[in-house]
């Protein structure tokens, strides 16, 4: 029985050093930014994904800005049609702002002239028109003549993108195939177009056009939330056998148009739902003070854990980091130590001692922290040693006037030499009694100061 329970123990044991032994892992923080192109124009739309996972974890609004919640030692892939990808490492920044370069993409049979648009398809802006719970988008797109060739196919791809829940509508597409491309297509699907998934929206262009084609699409959709902020964007994407040729995005609508939206009317106000109108948070430096009641025994630097109430004033600390620590929209960026010691004894080993003493109370203080928080946190501790003017103030606090003064007399007597007030002082009658146990416990201090940055909501 005794050699099983020997067993057990040494076997926690075991699994607690172990545990203790892995490391921290990073935490979630919230990232946010703004996306721009070269010429500082804010991009929409911009897929943001985790390149770690490569989960997609948001995207840009109209004003390019973004919010993402992702490890502070994550990493950030940017994505949008025309512009080449991005990283950026998180660090454990709180904020991340990136620059996209426009993506080189070749074109066939593109040809300029004057100053007529050829590189690029040109659908008309439009409404998106109410109808009940039904939307329905009607345009027209323009396609150079110089810019499709037959060897390529056309996918053109309108969507009503919901704001306010951030969701996309897709609508039946206009697919548009070269004769070359459309007799490729055949063949390589065994001339069975039914496992092209495009095929019932194809239509074949025979021969190019001499002049631009002028392409009328209408179609409709079901919404349930029409009270939602809407828009409707449309896709444009050209390809051959081997590559994409050219991609673009368009918003050809914004908000929708009811014509009987007049007969609705609501008394009681409603919730504001433009993103455009919610309160930005702003970036705030902020500190924090405090006291730690540490005891350390005499002569030693080590804090040991078991005296007095050490273990519980240093949890408060560590709480405290921890509190700023976890929270998504905050950052560490220095904290400190400060430890003052009493005048009795030598005043160089007092400084000393204290010094050593900040740093094994620093140095149990980190070991709680998290590994990324460790590496981007400045932390420096200070000691100082209290002088024996403060034990004549706390002594005339308390009205004892003639203990003050025979301490002020030996002060004044060696005003430049902490050592001789020191020696004087202890042999005073009235040292040993009053002094060394009321007054010297309560010049003895541990302070710290924490500063942080953070992220926060203006009332």
């Amino acid at each position: 029985m005794l050699n099983l329970n020997k067993f057990c123990s040494l076997f926690i044991g075991l699994i607690l050093s172990v545990v203790c032994a892995l490391p921290l892992s990073a935490r979630d923080i919230n990232v946010r930014g703004t996306v721009t192109n070269i010429e500082g124009e804010p991009l929409f739309r911009v897929s943001i994904y985790n390149a770690g996972t490569n989960k997609l974890i948001g995207s840009t609004n109209e004003d390019g800005k973004y919010l993402v919640k992702i490890d502070s030692e994550g990493e950030l892939l940017f994505t949008s049609l025309g512009y080449e990808e991005c990283k950026a490492a998180v660090r454990g920044e709180l904020t991340v702002d990136v620059v996209l370069r426009h993506s080189a993409v070749a074109l066939e049979e593109v040809v300029v002239s004057a100053k007529r648009i050829t590189d690029n398809v040109v659908p008309e802006p439009t409404d998106i028109e109410v109808k009940g719970n039904y939307f329905h988008i009607r345009t027209r797109v323009k396609i150079p003549k110089e810019l499709f060739s037959t060897n390529a196919r056309m996918i053109i791809q309108p969507g009503v993108y919901n704001v306010t829940r951030e969701q996309m509508i897709f609508l039946e597409p206009l697919v548009f195939d070269g004769k070359e491309y459309a007799i490729t297509q055949e063949r390589m699907y065994d001339y069975d177009s039914g496992q092209d998934p495009l095929s019932r929206y194809v239509q074949v262009k025979s021969s190019s056009s001499r002049k631009d084609d002028l392409v009328g699409y209408s179609d409709s959709t079901y919404v349930e939330n029409v009270n939602d902020d809407f828009r409707c964007d449309m896709m444009v994407s050209m390809e051959n056998y081997n590559r994409v040729l050219y991609r673009d995005t368009f918003v050809i609508a914004r908000g929708v148009v009811n014509p009987l939206r007049f007969l609705e009317y609501e008394i009681p106000g409603s919730a504001v739902k433009n993103e455009n109108f919610f309160p930005q948070p702003e970036m705030q430096l902020r500190d924090t003070k405090g006291d730690v009641n540490l005891t350390f025994r005499v002569n030693k630097s080590d804090l040991n854990l078991a005296d007095g109430d050490n273990r519980e004033e240093l949890n408060r600390l560590i709480s405290r980091l921890h509190q700023v620590e976890n929270d998504p929209n905050a950052r560490l960026k220095s904290f400190s130590i400060a430890g003052t010691a009493s005048p009795e004894g030598n005043y160089e080993r007092n400084k000393q001692l204290a010094q050593k003493r900040m740093v094994s109370a620093m140095s149990l203080i980190v070991k709680e922290l998290n590994e990324s928080t460790r590496r981007q946190i400045d932390m420096h501790t200070t000691a100082s040693v209290e002088t024996w003017d403060r034990v004549v103030d706390l002594l005339r606090a308390d009205s004892k006037i003639q203990e003050a003064d025979a301490i002020q007399e030996i002060i004044d007597k060696y005003p430049d030499n902490p050592n001789r007030q020191s020696r004087n002082v202890v042999s005073l009658p009235f040292y040993r009694p009053l002094i060394t146990s009321r007054y010297l416990p309560q010049l003895r201090r541990v302070s710290y100061e924490l500063l942080f940055s953070q992220y926060r909501y203006l009332t």
